[in-house]
């Protein structure tokens, strides 16, 4: 399989499938020598008009086989070599063994690129005033930042990225059922709705999977396909001198919106999409998720949550039995004492 993967054109049920697609939107790569290129540009134009079902069937296939195991991406084991022999070596130890184990590391330490080198600074300073035990922010190299980003961008704008991302396909599927199902262009962003209005509450594995999505488009805005979609001309226009990558463009325009004289400068679209997003992210910190360290605004998230009555109910039902156990546990030490008492 990872033959195929590096050489499509010898993958014969992709190239028989695609055969047509390929000699008239891929002919260069159907005889150039570069890993993966077939299968790229494939991916690339699949939603073109005139391919046929049968190829549309067989790249959503490979696409994601290689976007679930990235052994099979010859690009990210290419550019990000470094970072597996850095952040990833259990992935050596199980490399005969099929499993998304690395792409998962290689999203995590994605995940981590969000902050700029000055706000990673200051939460550093803050949190070991606190605490001892800071895991630092593992670096990326701008040629992996930009290959996973590009994995990223591919899946979470195809027709169907809750059926490619294999995390969503694992542990949302039941939520984009039920929610979601009748949104087929983004569902996605569907998911991300309903976790800021806390109904995804009921199904924390989901929820935490739309925390590291949040957290994928906090790293770089351009992953996050509604978000750059709102605010793509703003970039552009506002910050087009800002270097692109590990979140400088975002935190560009999140400082323009933290000021009424920024906010006049921003279409309204981008402003309402911003915002929202802060209140995403505020969120799945408050709600610690996996990536989100901070958990300074527990309070404020639950009680927004549409579903806040329950968790207080929750709360105090638990503080509620701890009070019953320490009385119980009060009166059965007096007994006992008492009837040392009398035996002596």
């Amino acid at each position: 399989m990872q033959e195929t993967a590096k050489d499509a054109s010898i993958d014969w049920p992709l190239v028989n499938a695609c055969k047509t697609a390929a000699e008239e939107h891929c002919p260069k790569e159907l005889v150039s020598k570069v890993e993966g290129s077939l299968l790229k540009c494939l991916i690339h134009h699949k939603g073109k008009e005139g391919i046929n079902a049968n190829c549309k069937k067989a790249v959503r296939i490979r696409h994601m086989e290689q976007f679930t195991d990235a052994r099979l991406n010859p690009t990210l084991l290419h550019h990000c070599s470094n970072e597996i022999n850095t952040h990833c070596m259990h992935y050596h130890e199980n490399k005969d063994k099929i499993s998304g184990y690395l792409m998962r590391c290689l999203r995590d330490v994605f995940r981590e690129q969000g902050d700029d080198d000055e706000e990673e600074e200051e939460k550093t300073s803050k949190k070991s005033k606190k605490s001892k035990k800071h895991k630092e922010k593992r670096k990326m190299n701008d040629k992996c930042y930009e290959a996973v980003g590009n994995e990223l961008r591919s899946v979470e704008k195809s027709s169907n990225p809750a059926i490619l991302d294999p995390e969503i396909r694992k542990f949302c599927k039941n939520a984009v059922e039920k929610h979601c199902k009748s949104r087929q262009d983004d569902q996605i962003e569907c998911l991300r709705i309903k976790f800021s209005k806390g109904e995804l509450d009921y199904d924390m594995e989901c929820a935490n999977v739309v925390g590291k999505l949040l957290r994928e488009g906090k790293s770089d805005a351009t992953v996050d396909a509604a978000l750059d979609g709102a605010c793509a001309m703003d970039m552009q226009t506002h910050c087009k001198n800002v270097p692109h990558g590990h979140g400088r463009k975002l935190h560009c325009l999140l400082a323009l919106v933290d000021t009424e004289a920024g906010r006049q400068q921003l279409r309204s679209e981008c402003v309402k999409k911003l915002e929202q997003r802060q209140n995403m992210w505020s969120r799945a910190e408050a709600l610690k998720l996996n990536g989100w360290e901070d958990f300074d605004v527990v309070v404020q998230a639950v009680m927004k949550s549409e579903h806040r009555n329950m968790w207080v109910g929750i709360l105090f039902g638990v503080i509620g039995l701890i009070l019953a156990l320490g009385c119980l546990c009060g009166n059965l030490s007096s007994r006992r004492y008492s009837e040392y008492e009398k035996l002596r």
